[in-house]
């Protein structure tokens, strides 16, 4: 009678273990999602701080320059119409 409520014991400690196991690995889980999307979070506020100061940069600046004469553009958009209007 004590041996079978001995076994009884130890496979509810195994149950109970492998409960606690799954638990863990569930949590590990969890937190390996939530570091992607912080990381992914992260990349996209990069990129768009990229691209805001690339826009600014872009503005202040004459960067597009039109390869038949001497005109230049802040912006892609106003070199383009400068080529439909002027070279087309």
């Amino acid at each position: 009678m004590h041996a079978v409520a001995a076994m009884v014991a130890a496979a509810q400690g195994n149950n109970h273990h492998r409960h606690h196991i799954r638990q863990q690995q569930q949590q590990q889980q969890q937190k390996q999602q939530q570091q992607q999307q912080q990381q992914q979070q992260q990349q996209q506020q990069q990129q768009q701080q990229q691209q805001q100061q690339q826009r600014r940069i872009e503005k202040d600046e004459r960067n597009f320059q039109c390869r038949w004469c001497d005109y230049r553009g802040r912006w892609r958009s106003e070199l383009s119409q400068h080529m439909r209007c002027h070279h087309a």
